[in-house]
């Protein structure tokens, strides 16, 4: 019966207390295992048969380590594994930004579909552990074989990077648009004295004057229903729009609290002082702003 050897790079500390926590049920084994320091390589978990061991109890002692390894790969060495991929495609954000960037790169990949499934991991690292049962001492460099065979591994781990730098990058171009536009607005004498804005029927934003007459803003901006493509598109052009008008005040309706949070944020952020929030006035109370909760279906921007 030969040795399992398993060498682990980084995180071994974390191995080591997830082999503790079933210390009990590996003592029952016959196998002794230790661990030994192997220099830059990392340190050396090795596993050695009694002669009580049999083809069964190697199966057992299989099972038991690629449960074992399984959540250590998933769990332990993403963070490092995120951290190099980061440190290799990534290398030009700031230090802030690649912590920001790690946090969630985290957070999208444990959300992800492999990783609620141990068992497509699991059942990789059984596989290899069993190649040679009853040949040649077993090795496994943990690091070595995630480059070398958990391919849907190291693909799960880029795409939560590369979306979580998606993410960032968005926010970071929202950011400076919101900049610019309340720039432009300071820039700006107020063109109207007050207009309030609500939503309609269809669940569309809608302004009107101080005498709660509709305005449509298509009749004085050169856009046309069909420019509205997306829903962030819609709500940013009409924040755009709103900032163009640059009214003294607006007084922002209660629908639109609930039906746009974006659109609400981004006016917050640019008109400061000049932003009124309602506060369930009488037009609103008498029911003529009514909220579409759920009108997903509809496109911005079209009856």
């Amino acid at each position: 019966m030969s040795n399992i050897s398993i060498v682990v790079r980084r995180s071994s500390d974390q191995l080591r207390q997830r082999l503790e926590r079933k210390s009990a049920f590996l003592k029952k084994l016959p196998f002794r295992y230790s661990w030994s320091d192997c220099g830059g390589a990392g340190k050396m978990l090795e596993f050695i048969p009694d002669r009580s061991a049999d083809s069964a109890s190697r199966e057992t002692l299989v099972k038991t380590l690629a449960s074992v390894l399984t959540g250590f790969i998933t769990a332990d060495l993403p963070a490092h594994l995120l951290r190099d991929l980061l440190r290799f495609h990534y290398f030009y954000f700031g230090r802030e930004e690649r912590r920001e960037i790690l946090s969630r790169a985290r957070r999208r990949f444990e959300g992800g579909a492999l990783y609620r499934r141990p068992g497509f991991y699991r059942s990789s690292i059984e596989r290899y552990l069993r190649a040679n049962l009853c040949g040649s001492p077993v090795h496994l460099n943990i690091e070595g074989f995630y480059n070398f065979r958990m391919y849907s591994l190291q693909r799960e781990l880029r795409q939560a990077l590369d979306d979580a730098v998606d993410v960032l990058v968005a926010e970071r171009e929202y950011r400076e648009f919101m900049r610019l536009l309340k720039y432009f607005l300071h820039l700006q004498q107020p063109k109207i004295e007050l207009i309030h804005l609500s939503v309609d029927l269809q669940g569309r934003l809608q302004i009107m004057d101080r005498c709660f007459k509709r305005i449509d803003p298509l009749e004085w901006e050169e856009l046309r229903a069909a420019d509205f493509d997306e829903l962030s598109d819609y709500e940013d052009i009409f924040v755009s729009m709103l900032v163009s008008l640059a009214p003294r005040r607006i007084m922002l309706h209660r629908s639109v609290i609930s039906r746009y949070p974006r659109v609400t944020k981004s006016l917050r952020s640019i008109f400061e002082s000049r932003l009124i929030t309602c506060k369930n006035c009488a037009y609103c109370h008498r029911g003529e702003i009514h909220l579409v909760g759920d009108d997903s279906e509809r496109r911005p921007g079209t009856p």
